[in-house]
């Protein structure tokens, strides 16, 4: 049996059976009578999630994606500058499972993280996990791999479920299993369901924007475009958390918010070009509402802006008063220098009368006492 680590004992499958043909393109068999042996030679799944500050929920990320069935796969982590204790527990899982791979970075960002864990990629197809949160059950990505090989496609997804259970619109979720075209589905949201076969979207140059927010779902829909049809599957394959954390869309200069009308905006221009235009309305009319919420949350802004125009003009007034004084004092002082001018004049003149000069000459004796007198007294002092 040589060096091959040994994945699999099953009976003789049928020509036509789907679950032999996936196994086909991504095992070695060998026949021993009625059962064949596979041997894994190749990697099915990349598993990228992006890392950045979750330490919280990162052990139970993991572990819902190192418990997939499907033991062909790595997972490719990519710390994104994380200061939280992320680091450590990425380093080690990776020290106790080969299958896991950290990347460690500068931050630059969620889309850019993904961008490095695909660069990295080594598997048949990828599949995308925020480490906030989790696949429901074990049968995840062979599902998604299955429905895939199954029906030659490039991408197959399943339906999206809130962790607490709740669903949210109905295009997160799929009513039926089978193959859609998607220029019938036009929905760019819930990316991180699907499955996507790594050489389309590397033929296809698809790679996420360098946005802090609304950067997957452009994504989303360059990479259904380029497939042009997908497995839907009726299962839940992603659970999403939400509620614990805010987004405030006012902090740093509103960075974030121009981020998402930026990604919005990215997302309509594709439905229109690819002539989606459904999407292109639910776009538009999803970025009209974001708008709206910018306008309804800044009013407290306003106010803010309002106080601190009032204060600046208080603070102008009384800036107004102080030069104002200080114009009457640069006044006064002219006036005083002035005076001071005309004094000095004054003396000039006297110095040189005839009057000054005589009393120079009159009192010349009693100065010369006086000094003589000042003498004698310093000296016995000393």
């Amino acid at each position: 049996m040589g060096t091959h680590e040994l994945c699999v004992v099953m009976p003789v499958y049928n020509e036509q059976d789907a679950i032999g043909a996936v196994l086909e393109k991504y095992l070695t068999v060998v026949n021993y009578g009625e059962v064949q042996i596979w041997y894994n030679t190749h990697m099915i799944v990349s598993v990228v999630i992006p890392v950045y500050n979750q330490a919280p929920f990162l052990n139970e990320c993991l572990d819902s994606v190192l418990a997939q069935t499907l033991r062909d796969i790595e997972v490719v982590c990519v710390d994104d500058g994380s200061t939280d204790g992320s680091s450590r527990i990425l380093d080690e899982y990776a020290s106790r499972d080969s299958r896991v791979k950290v990347i460690h970075q500068e931050n630059h960002g969620v889309g850019p993280a993904r961008n490095t864990g695909m660069d990295v990629a080594q598997g048949e197809f990828v599949a995308f996990m925020d480490p906030d949160d989790k696949y429901p059950d074990d049968g995840v990505l062979s599902d998604l791999v299955r429905g895939a090989e199954a029906n030659g496609v490039d991408v197959s997804g399943g339906s999206l479920l809130m962790m607490d259970g709740r669903h949210l619109e109905p295009d997160f979720t799929f009513d039926a299993d089978g193959v859609r075209d998607y220029a019938d589905y036009q929905f760019g949201y819930g990316f991180s369901r699907y499955l996507y076969r790594r050489r389309l979207l590397a033929d296809s140059a698809i790679r996420f924007p360098a946005l802090v927010r609304f950067q997957d779902v452009p994504f989303c829909i360059e990479a259904l475009h380029a497939a042009g049809r997908f497995c839907a599957l009726r299962r839940i394959s992603y659970l999403y958390r939400d509620g614990h954390h805010t987004v405030e869309w006012s902090e740093n200069g509103g960075f974030r918010a121009v981020a998402h009308v930026t990604g919005l905006t990215m997302a309509y221009d594709l439905a229109r070009q690819y002539g989606y235009g459904k999407m292109a309305e639910q776009m538009r009319t999803r970025l009209l509402d974001f708008v709206r919420l910018l306008c309804s949350e800044s009013t407290g802004l306003r106010t803010d802006l309002m106080e601190t125009r009032t204060s600046l003009a208080a603070a102008r007034s009384d800036l107004d008063a102080a030069r104002s004084n200080l114009g009457v004092a640069r006044s006064d002082l002219e006036g005083v220098r002035s005076e001071l001018n005309v004094t000095r004049a004054e003396l000039e003149d006297l110095k040189s009368s005839e009057s000054y000069r005589l009393g120079l000459f009159l009192t010349w004796p009693a100065r010369k006492v006086k000094k003589f007198l000042e003498g004698i007294t310093c000296s016995s002092r000393s």
